[in-house]
């Protein structure tokens, strides 16, 4: 019997595995009215099959490998799918899955990523930086606690600045509500004197 009211279905904490990843994917190919999914916290180590419907994915805290990262990515960009947001937080993502998101960005109908709390390095942000300058789509993206390094010092030297990233969300962000935006060249001083009367 197939599923005509439900079209938000949250199944997170379950263990459904990857066994039954394989068979909510089988359910979700034949689905086209649910448009939210949970899948958090599942031990869930490979990507899965979705449908058109589908606008918002979370699958945070599985155990998404590098690989079944990258084949999400490449089947999503694949196919004409409606995604707009995605969360792989805490996962085991690596370069390999940065490598195929930054392709992804660049053919996506996706507003929103968080893909912090996984293994990808500076190299790799790179290209995750380059797709995000092309794409206006994006007005949330979320990579902080990864193996990119952020003190003063390497910031410096570094291809990927995270605050370009911030920037570069922030600008499409306020174009999506027609805001208009204003890049300031200085900090402002908010040191005020008392001045007794």
């Amino acid at each position: 019997m197939l599923n005509k009211t439900i079209t938000q279905l949250d199944l997170s904490h379950n263990r459904i595995g990857n066994s039954g990843a394989s068979k909510l994917s089988k359910f979700l190919r034949h689905s086209k009215i649910i448009t939210h999914l949970d899948l958090g916290d599942n031990n869930i180590s490979q990507g899965l099959k979705i449908n058109k419907s589908l606008k918002v994915l979370n699958l945070h805290l599985n155990r998404i490998d590098d690989k079944g990262g990258m084949k999400f990515c490449q089947d999503l960009k694949q196919h004409d799918y409606s995604l707009e947001e995605i969360n792989f937080r805490g996962n085991s993502l690596g370069g390999l899955f940065a490598r195929a998101l930054s392709e992804l960005i660049l053919k996506t109908t996706l507003k929103k990523i968080d893909i912090s709390c996984n293994f990808i390095e500076k190299k790799d942000a790179v290209a995750i930086l380059d797709s995000l300058r092309d794409n206006s789509n994006i007005i949330e993206f979320d990579i902080r606690n990864n193996k990119i390094k952020e003190t003063e010092v390497e910031r410096k030297n570094d291809d990927v600045d995270l605050k370009e990233i911030e920037e570069i969300v922030t600008k499409n962000f306020l174009a999506s509500k027609n805001i208009p935006y204003v890049k300031r060249d200085y900090d402002l001083n908010m040191n005020y004197e008392h001045k007794e009367v």
